[in-house]
């Protein structure tokens, strides 16, 4: 099969979540034997090691540079305010040229391309996120003015209406989008690969965080570490260790804050921590760092909201506060022989979330399958009728030639149109096997009564 995956975000590096859903998602079908013809729409030029890299990764690599870009805003966009016209030339002789059966587009900025794609397609939006007014969720947050995508409900409704099918990260977004479009809603969370490992959990001495410089994510950081250091049972011998491109945002600083920046190793990163959390607490979409640490088997810690789109009821990760990490973490600390529990947990929940996910993807390539087998079926059902048309037309000129030259012996035909007529009431799409066997009896029916014609004009 052949995937067309558009988007507005590279696949390399995988330093923030949205990529990382993009290449995980992407590298997944790749794994299952599908060719990967990636475009990526380019704000600005990307480094020469990221092309080579994407270059190397996926099947095919096109870049389309964004020509006009709109002015930002801070209180919403129009639905195609980030559309560029010239988009959907080149995808189109690329569907042309590498024959694609899929085309998966990353957000909804680009949906009007859509419009212009042929209807043999599958067209699939991988939403990502909500973008429902988004900028009132940010709109009561200190620091730099919310610039991203946001539109109205309508408008959201509307560029879903262009596809043929709706990703939604996670349940709470599936429901939510269930009610502004009419095109079907699945589920797929976010991949991510199961990452084996041995270590024990004995104390509790390192807690880690990992993530982007997003603004959801380095509000709620700072918030935590202002929260736990502020404690004054904090244990002196516990160290903070935070990681990723948010290390440059973080304003605390303490002898038991380590700032590591970005790893290259995240294997590294995560065997040397004894417990992850995740104190977010405000946004949306599926928390793809929570994910990543399940997948790593590490205890974690985390609020609510840190993790939607997982499914797991213990309090752990239910929790409603920063201080109540800060409480468990304190807890932890003279409980350590509960790590190991918690690490268990994690594979558990982990193995179970992957399995989901599989599931979900198979079920999306399922759906490419049946349009392709129904466009096979569509031809074969054409080429059947057009036959239907010669045998009927066949069959009146046999029986026009047994008027004329006065046969005392008639050929019954009434079995050849009953064939006929069940041939045509057999649904091509449904059951294709029937049609296909109903169709080689009537030619053989018809081949037996024309031979017997023949033998009678003969007699």
């Amino acid at each position: 099969m052949n995937i067309l995956i558009f988007s507005p975000s590279p696949s390399h590096p995988q330093n923030h979540g949205n990529r990382k859903r993009i290449f995980m998602l992407a590298k997944y079908l790749q794994r299952l034997g599908h060719r990967i013809h990636f475009v990526y729409f380019a704000k600005e030029v990307i480094a020469r090691e990221t092309f080579d890299r994407m270059s190397r990764e996926w099947d095919t690599l096109t870049v389309i540079k964004q020509t006009d870009p709109c002015a930002p805003s801070t209180s919403g966009y129009s639905l195609d305010a980030w559309y560029q016209n010239n988009i959907h030339e080149i995808v189109n002789e690329m569907i042309d040229v590498f024959d694609i059966d899929m085309v998966l587009l990353n957000y909804i900025f680009q949906s009007k391309l859509f419009e212009y794609l042929p209807d043999h397609v599958l067209k699939v939006i991988d939403t990502h996120d909500a973008f429902t007014d988004r900028y009132l969720l940010y709109e009561s947050k200190k620091g730099r003015p919310y610039t991203w995508f946001s539109v109205s409900k309508e408008d959201e409704g509307r560029a879903m209406d262009r596809a043929d099918l709706i990703i939604a990260i996670q349940n709470e977004e599936a429901g939510y989008f269930s009610t502004i479009t009419r095109t079907p809603v699945q589920v797929i969370n976010h991949f991510e690969d199961e990452h084996r490992s041995d270590r024990s959990y004995r104390f509790l001495k390192t807690v880690g965080y990992i993530g982007s410089g997003n603004l959801c994510n380095v509000d709620s950081l700072n918030s935590f570490l202002q929260a736990y250091f502020d404690r004054p049972k904090v244990k002196e011998d516990v160290r903070i260790v935070v990681a990723g491109n948010i290390c440059s945002a973080v304003k605390m600083r303490h002898d038991n804050l380590l700032l590591l920046g970005p790893v290259k190793d995240l294997g590294d990163f995560y065997g040397q921590v004894d417990i992850i959390i995740n104190p977010q607490t405000f946004g949306t979409g599926l928390k793809i760092k929570s994910v990543e640490a399940l997948s790593y088997g590490v205890p974690i810690l985390s609020t609510k909201i840190g993790f939607e789109g997982v499914e797991s009821q213990h309090p752990y990760h239910q929790l409603d506060t920063l201080d109540e990490i800060v409480v468990v973490i304190e807890h932890l600390c003279n409980a350590p022989e509960k790590l190991a529990d918690l690490a268990v947990l994690s594979r558990d929940i982990f193995n179970q979330y992957k399995d989901r996910t599989k599931e979900a993807i198979a079920a999306l390539l399922k759906k490419v399958e049946l349009r392709e087998e129904a466009k096979s079926f569509q031809a074969l059902q054409h080429k059947l009728l057009e036959k239907e048309d010669i045998i009927l037309r066949q069959y009146r000129r046999f029986q026009t030639e047994a008027f004329y030259k006065n046969q005392d012996r008639e050929i019954n035909y009434n079995m050849i149109m009953s064939e006929i007529a069940a041939i045509t009431e057999t649904n091509t799409l449904r059951m294709p096997l029937k049609k296909i066997a109903a169709y080689k009896k009537m030619l053989a029916t018809f081949h037996r009564l024309r031979q017997e014609q023949i033998k009678s004009w003969k007699e």
